[in-house]
């Protein structure tokens, strides 16, 4: 399989997740999510599955790949939850 491919799935695994609070929205007036919260909830979800994908294409090393994902989820969490209170 071609890099780009591989980078590419990656990108685009996380987007499913959107379903949760999708359904959410739909069956229960406690999840309040509007259009601009999807469209930022798919951003950040290519963001990280492309980060994901480009780490596992260019790191030597599987210590380097888990620290480097490890680092890319941390960050993913810390934007995601500041973005949620504000």
């Amino acid at each position: 399989m071609k890099k780009n491919s591989s980078v590419l799935i990656y990108a685009v695994m996380g987007l499913p997740l959107l379903l949760i609070p999708l359904i959410g929205t739909l069956v229960s007036d406690e999840v309040n999510w509007t259009g601009s919260d999807f469209v930022f909830g798919a951003v950040m979800l290519l963001a990280l599955g492309t980060a994901i994908g480009l780490i596992q294409t260019r790191a030597k090393t599987r210590a380097m790949k888990l620290g480097l994902i490890a680092l890319a989820l941390i960050v993913f969490v810390l934007v995601w939850g500041f973005m949620a209170t504000a």
